[in-house]
């Protein structure tokens, strides 16, 4: 009775916690090789302005992090990422920017800490700016030789999940965590709600001498192991009901 009083509450608190945290952190991307991107002047949609990246890039509220700032750091990125100085970082080669305007299709890479999930958040957020930079990319490509900004797609997709506000995809994404993990905590109380009484009525008894004065009273021994499965049965059940209503 007194754990689900403490523990959903906890991790309720918890939850919000993390989602609060989440939603209010910034993560600090380093652009490696920023020199080498198209100027300005070239005509190209810019992927940075300034220290953030260029405006509808990237999703400021997106349930994958707070906001994002771009850092400079010196140096070889794979020390900023150790040093922890940025959470990911994006390797643009020499020659980018050329090849770029030659029609060919450079290279980037994006890299992040391994085993550290605020990194692997980061990397996820910057693959998507680089995405829908690229999208630009091929738009302008596109005007560039006469044809339609929207020339290679071929189906008008619509998702209503895409359209949701940042929080509520964040609480959609939540509630499914809770329907997956629910099912397995229900699972386990359902156990420990037998467990107790269960042992209580089979080795408790034995233990107390109760077990005797029980076989030699009128009832018959298969109404003794139903009844004490029934009682196992029942506390185990209301055990599970009692957690659904917490």
């Amino acid at each position: 009775l007194v754990l689900p009083a403490v523990l959903y509450p906890l991790f309720g608190g918890a939850a919000w916690l993390f989602a609060n945290t989440l939603l209010n952190q910034q993560t600090r991307i380093s652009v490696a090789g920023a020199e080498h991107l198209p100027a300005d002047a070239a005509g190209v949609p810019p992927l940075l302005a300034g220290d953030r990246f260029a405006p509808g890039l990237l999703d400021a509220g997106s349930p994958e992090g707070g906001t994002v700032a771009v850092v400079r750091v010196a140096g070889d990125p794979t020390d900023a990422l150790r040093d922890r100085q940025a959470d990911a970082v994006l390797e643009v080669p020499p020659g980018f920017a050329a090849e770029l305007a030659a029609g060919g299709r450079p290279r980037v890479t994006v890299r992040s800490r391994d085993g550290d999930e605020k990194s692997k958040l980061a990397a996820r957020r910057l693959t998507g700016a680089v995405r829908a930079w690229e999208a630009r990319l091929r738009e302008a490509r596109f005007e560039q030789r006469g044809l339609p900004k929207d020339f290679d797609k071929v189906l008008d997709v619509r998702d209503p999940n895409s359209e949701k506000p940042p929080v509520k995809k964040a609480a959609d994404e939540l509630r499914d965590t809770f329907a997956r993990v629910f099912p397995f905590i229900l699972m386990m109380w359902l156990l420990a709600g037998a467990i107790q009484p269960a042992v209580d009525m089979t080795a408790g008894e034995k233990e107390r001498g109760t077990m005797e004065t029980l076989l030699i009273s009128p009832a018959e021994r298969g109404e003794i192991v139903v009844g004490k499965f029934l009682a196992a049965a029942a506390f185990s059940f209301a055990s599970v009901v009692w957690n659904v209503l917490w």
